[in-house]
C-alpha cells in the first residue's frame, strides 16, 4: 500500500510537470501569467520533475509497511475514501488542463469587473475615503482616546514610510512624463500591446492635452449597461502577475455604426480624441472615423513595463 502512495505522488508529480511542459511548448502559458513570470515555471517545472523522480524510485525501493518518523504531518490517507478525495484534489487540475480548451478572459469577466480608467478609479478611492472619515467620526463619539491612540499609532507608521513612498511615486511620474511627452510629438497616436496599458492610463490623466489628437486604437468590443447606442469601450485586459488579477483597460469610441460590432470582437478603429462626461467625470472619449475587424493577437493580454532609465 506504501508503493501505491508514493507511485501515485509521483505520477501527479510528473503530471503538473507535463501540464506545464505542455502549456511552454504551445505558448498558452501566456493564456495564464505574464510573461516575466516565466522563470518561475521553468523552476517549477524542473523541481517537480525531480521530486516525480524521488517519488517513482521510492515506490519500487519502499517495502509495503508503512513508515514512521515520529513526526507529525507524514502520515498516509487512512482510508480508501480520504485518500481518494486528497488525490483527486491534486489530478482534477491536471486533466482539466490537459481535456479542456484553455480560455481566454472576455467581456463577461468585463461585466463583473468594468473597464480601467484612472478618473472613475480615483472617484471610487475618494469615495471610499470619504466613507472610512465618516465611520472613524462614529468610532470618535464613541470612543475618543482609543480613535486618537489609533491615529498616533498610524501617523507613527506612515512617517517611516513617506519618503519611501515619494520616492517611488517620483520614479513613476518621471517615467509618464517621458511617455506622454512622447505620445504628444507624435502625428498620429498608435496605442500598441507595448503601451497600451501606459498609453491608456495617461490619456485618461491628462485627456484635455489630447483633445483633437488622431489616434489608432485597437482591442475588443465591450459595453456598459448604461451606454448610449453610439458608444462601447475597446478594451484589453492587463495582467501583473497571472489572469486571477487581470484588469481591464480601455476608452470609450463613439461610433454611428457601432451596433454592427458585437461585445468580444476585436476591432481596430482610427479616430479624433476628444472628451465626455460619464458618471459625472470628464474621460477620454474617441469620435471614430474608420473601423476594421481585426483576429483576436496570439497574446491577447497587455503588460506594463517601466524603464528602469528613466531615473537616471
Amino acid at each position: 500500500m506504501v508503493k501505491f502512495h508514493f507511485l501515485l505522488r509521483g505520477i501527479i508529480l510528473l503530471g503538473f510537470s507535463l501540464l506545464m511542459f505542455k502549456l511552454i511548448v504551445t505558448g498558452n502559458i501566456t493564456k495564464f501569467i505574464a510573461p516575466k513570470m516565466l522563470p518561475f515555471i521553468y523552476f517549477c517545472l524542473v523541481t517537480f520533475f525531480v521530486l516525480a523522480i524521488i517519488q517513482l524510485w521510492r515506490s519500487q525501493s519502499s517495502s509495503n509497511s508503512e513508515p514512521t518518523c515520529d513526526c507529525e504531518g507524514h502520515e498516509l490517507p487512512k482510508t480508501r475514501g480520504r485518500a481518494i478525495f486528497i488525490y483527486s484534489l491534486f489530478i482534477f487540475p491536471i486533466l482539466s488542463g490537459f481535456v479542456f480548451k484553455d480560455a481566454v478572459l472576455d467581456s463577461s469577466v468585463v461585466a463583473k469587473r468594468g473597464f480601467k480608467s484612472e478618473i472613475l478609479a480615483a472617484s471610487s478611492n475618494k469615495a471610499v475615503e470619504v466613507q472610512d472619515d465618516e465611520n472613524l467620526a462614529e468610532r470618535y463619539l464613541e470612543d475618543p482616546e482609543a480613535v486618537l491612540k489609533e491615529l498616533e499609532e498610524e501617523a507613527k507608521k506612515n512617517t517611516s514610510t513617506n519618503e519611501e513612498s515619494e520616492s517611488i511615486q517620483g520614479i513613476f511620474a518621471k517615467h509618464d512624463e517621458k511617455v506622454k511627452k512622447e505620445l504628444l510629438e507624435q502625428d498620429v497616436l498608435k496605442v500598441t500591446e507595448d503601451n497600451f496599458i501606459t498609453a491608456t492610463r495617461i490619456i485618461d490623466q491628462y485627456s484635455d492635452e489630447f483633445v483633437g489628437k488622431k489616434i489608432e486604437y485597437s482591442g475588443f468590443v465591450y459595453r456598459e449597461a448604461d451606454f448610449s447606442e453610439d458608444q462601447f469601450v475597446i478594451a484589453r485586459f492587463g495582467i501583473s502577475c497571472c489572469t486571477a488579477d487581470a484588469s481591464v483597460y480601455g476608452t470609450i469610441a463613439s461610433y454611428e455604426n457601432a451596433k454592427k460590432f458585437s461585445n468580444d470582437e476585436w476591432v481596430k478603429v482610427t479616430g479624433t480624441l476628444s472628451t465626455t462626461i460619464y458618471h459625472d467625470f470628464q474621460i477620454p472619449l474617441i469620435q471614430v472615423e474608420k473601423v476594421e475587424k481585426i483576429e483576436q493577437p496570439e497574446d491577447p493580454y497587455v503588460y506594463e513595463v517601466y524603464e528602469v532609465n528613466v531615473i537616471k
